[in-house]
């Protein structure tokens, strides 16, 4: 029996854009953050947020961010897209509850190491509402016949 085996990466989803459903959220402290970071001490707390395809339970990947939720943050697009930027307002909490099962278009990219990872998270579209616009008639042979040129 062999001590290891490589195998194939868990994720096998195709770069695209695909709309999928939040499966969980959670926080972690990530000890290779840890430490000095770009903007000064990192406590390596990072969310993980699970997402899955609504038709196949067994497609899911995990998308990374810290906890700042600034309007340019990883996390401000993953709020705003799942709850709409109304909902999205200073000194608003959510917890998990108001998150999991709700769906958004996630897009994934493969990384350079050629493994898939989540590149952007946005709303799904919202449907039209209101009065539909009239059709504008063509125009017909009687309506150019007395047209100047």
């Amino acid at each position: 029996m062999s001590l290891i085996e490589v195998q194939t990466p868990t994720v096998n989803i195709d770069p695209g854009t695909y709309e999928m459903l939040l499966v969980k959220c959670e926080l972690k402290v990530i000890d290779s953050f840890v430490g000095e970071g770009l903007y000064g001490p990192d406590d390596g707390k990072r969310l993980i947020w699970t997402w899955g395809d609504p038709e196949d339970d067994t497609v899911e990947i995990d998308g990374l961010s810290t906890l700042s939720t600034g309007p340019r943050s990883r996390t401000y697009e993953i709020l705003t897209a799942l709850l709409g930027p109304e909902a999205v307002q200073a000194g608003v909490k959510f917890d998990e509850k108001d998150l999991v099962g709700k769906k958004a278009l996630v897009s994934i990219e493969l990384n350079e190491k050629g493994y898939p990872r989540v590149a952007k998270v946005t709303a799904l579209p919202t449907k039209r509402t209101g009065r539909p616009r009239p059709v504008i008639a063509a125009e017909t042979d009687e309506t150019t016949d007395n047209l100047p040129f």
